[in-house]
């Protein structure tokens, strides 16, 4: 019998593993608090912050916000409103994992690998 999954959910699932379980890795070098220290900045008003990230912009023509090689933005809000925006970022999609199995050397169709998961 067949498995299905979302390969979105499961690549998601995977990644924060590897994260958890590398963290050392992925720690900021930045000095702490007895490192080098610069002027303090402005204060934003209090109590504002993040209530939720949507994806705004994508440069897929058909508006997949996961579509391989292609550039998506996500805008943080405020507010549920999202009268209140704080900031936003871009980042560039990777080749699916099928893709990436097709340059190891895996000759099944896509139906094959994604049940194979």
């Amino acid at each position: 019998m067949p498995i299905v999954l979302n390969i979105n959910d499961k690549i998601q699932e995977v990644t924060e593993y590897y994260l958890e379980d590398n963290v050392e890795v992925f720690k900021s070098t930045t000095p702490g608090p007895d490192g080098p220290v610069g002027p303090q900045g402005l204060k934003g008003d209090t109590g504002i912050s993040v209530h939720h990230t949507k994806g705004t912009h994508t440069t897929d023509p058909e508006g997949d916000f996961s579509a391989q090689g292609e550039k998506d933005t996500y805008t943080m809000y405020g507010d549920a409103n999202e009268t209140i925006i704080l900031g936003w970022f871009t980042i560039q999609n990777g080749a699916d994992p099928y893709t990436y199995a097709l340059a190891g050397g895996y000759t099944g169709s896509k139906a094959e690998f994604n049940t194979s998961l």
